[in-house]
């Protein structure tokens, strides 16, 4: 992964970061007022999941130098990985602010419209994770393979980038 794509990463762990503290202003309002728990709980949500998705983003930036992506895999990661944190946590920003929860794909449009951000979203965390997965494995063996032509003094290990 390229030092331009880890700093990409680094920035929208940060914004989104920065996106879970504002959350934290309505959950306060929330809770002096009042508010009946569901809207309390929606805004709990909000204000974590926005914290745990950019505190994901920073540790794979600050880490990404450690993976094994092909180009194709680099890009893979980043756009997928992008655009399901972004749609999941815009998706629970509107569910706070308007009690719908997207669940299911009915009426009003609203909801319909969050089903389909919260779909999409997980389906591209999950090949985001599966490329991040692939990423370790193929670093873990590379350092292995790099770790044992050194035992050996193997005249391969020039070959082999690292």
């Amino acid at each position: 992964m390229t030092k331009h794509a880890q700093l990409n990463l680094l920035l929208h762990g940060t914004v989104i970061l920065f996106g879970s503290m504002l959350t934290g202003f309505p959950l306060a309002v929330a809770a002096a007022d009042g508010a009946p728990p569901e809207t309390i709980r929606a805004w709990v949500v909000a204000h974590s999941s926005l914290a745990s998705t950019g505190i994901l983003l920073i540790a794979i930036g600050a880490a990404a130098h450690h993976l094994a992506f092909s180009p194709r895999q680099a890009a893979l990661f980043s756009w997928t990985m992008l655009s399901s944190a972004y749609l999941l946590c815009a998706g629970l920003i509107v569910s706070a602010m308007t009690g719908m929860r997207g669940l299911t794909l009915e009426a009003p449009p609203l909801n319909a419209v969050l089903h389909v951000c919260n779909g999409v979203g997980v389906l591209g965390a999950l090949v985001a994770g599966v490329v991040l997965v692939r990423a370790a494995y193929a670093a873990l063996h590379a350092d292995a393979f790099t770790a044992e032509t050194q035992r050996r003094g193997d005249p391969l290990l020039e070959l082999h980038p690292r």
